[in-house]
């Protein structure tokens, strides 16, 4: 971790910028404090809804969020939260966790808020036992992460996208209908996908809760994935059907009855396009898994077929099995330089010994296992 300044520096910094920084404990002051931030900052609905909070820091069956405030004659200007999840790493089960929510107050940017409550967390999550830290942070946080705390950039999530509507897509970029038709006539088969063979033995269906089977599920066909969240039922609960304020849908396929692979869907407005999210999508590295994952690809399209989604997508790792089956089913990668910011992952594990961060390549790892979709 960066030691630039000790914890005695950064309390001195802050003092002189006007502010103290205070572990969270989740008084009803602090809770009203941190959605007020999120609302006068407008931020979105969710980090303003007081219901969303309690959900995603006191709800979560690993336990409750760590949160640092930082707090100006008692009003709360600023915070990072680390959310903590079972994990596991180089094959052990640890104590990880995710950051999310960090914000500052626009008052108060550029004195230091954002740096000084990012290290207090990383100390403290450190000092509890936490092995694994991670982040998928935005363009304008990063070079704090990287510099400020001790987290590492380890890579970025492969962007899978499947267009479902060129005509969506090309008003765009071309106002004439006619050169949109043979646009969309031209580009429609490169999203094609190969076809497979009915068979009988398999079905999928959408289900409301994760049950027991989940956990057996897991236990079973995870053991591929050496670096990852680990998916328990009461995880997938948590994360994804008691969400207040977000609808997800959950896929799962089955052959003869035993279940073989999953995903969760979200259908959200992004950048004026109607979007298919695949959140979560999980199977074993085996011919049966990505046969389950096509499966669920293409059942997934006809769910945001339905919704008259205009383009899905996916973000994974490549030790993922979806890496290899998604583009089985017509969906493509995009290239690292046509994003504005590709989603870069941040890493400190078994803080101070840089020689157990393993690469991005080798984390199983998507969309779910942060808060953003």
């Amino acid at each position: 971790m960066n030691t630039d300044a000790s914890d005695g520096n950064d309390d001195k910094i802050a003092r002189k910028m006007g502010w103290e920084a205070a572990k969270c404990v989740y008084s009803p002051e602090e809770i009203e404090g941190m959605r007020l931030l999120g609302e006068n900052n407008k931020l979105g609905s969710e980090v303003s809804d007081t219901g969303f909070l309690k959900w995603q820091y006191l709800e979560n069956p690993a336990g409750s969020a760590v949160i640092w405030l930082a707090k100006a004659h008692s009003e709360i200007i600023g915070q990072v939260a680390f959310i903590p999840v079972r994990a596991r790493l180089q094959g052990k089960e640890v104590p990880g966790a995710f950051a999310v929510n960090v914000i500052t107050d626009s008052r108060y940017r550029n004195k230091g808020v954002f740096a000084i409550l990012a290290r207090k967390a990383v100390k403290d999550l450190t000092a509890s036992g936490t092995k694994l830290m991670y982040g998928l942070p935005n363009q304008a946080a990063y070079p704090t992460w990287i510099k400020r705390t001790g987290l590492r950039d380890v890579g970025a999530l492969q962007d899978f996208i499947k267009v479902i509507s060129w005509d969506a897509i090309l008003s765009k970029k071309a106002g004439n209908p006619i050169l949109r038709k043979v646009l969309s006539l031209l580009l429609r088969p490169l999203f094609f996908s190969l076809r497979q063979k009915p068979d009988r033995n398999w079905t999928v269906e959408e289900i409301k809760m994760f049950g027991a089977e989940f956990d057996t599920f897991w236990e079973k066909n995870s053991q591929d994935y050496g670096n990852c969240v680990i998916r328990s039922s009461q995880h997938l609960n948590w994360r994804f059907t008691d969400c207040p304020v977000r609808d997800y849908s959950v896929l799962a396929a089955r052959m003869k009855g035993e279940l073989k692979g999953f995903v969760v869907l979200r259908t959200m407005t992004m950048t004026g396009l109607k979007t298919g999210w695949i959140a979560d999508i999980f199977a074993a590295r085996s011919k049966e898994g990505s046969k389950a994952l096509r499966l669920l690809a293409k059942e997934a399209e006809d769910h945001f077929g339905r919704q008259k989604v205009e383009v899905i997508r996916c973000r994974t790792t490549r030790i993922s099995a979806a890496y290899t089956a998604l583009p089985l089913s017509g969906f493509r990668k995009v290239p690292f330089f046509l994003m504005n910011w590709p989603t870069r992952m941040i890493l400190l594990c078994f803080p101070g010994d840089n020689r157990q961060v393993p690469a991005a390549d080798g984390i199983y790892l998507t969309m779910g296992d942060n808060d953003y979709i």
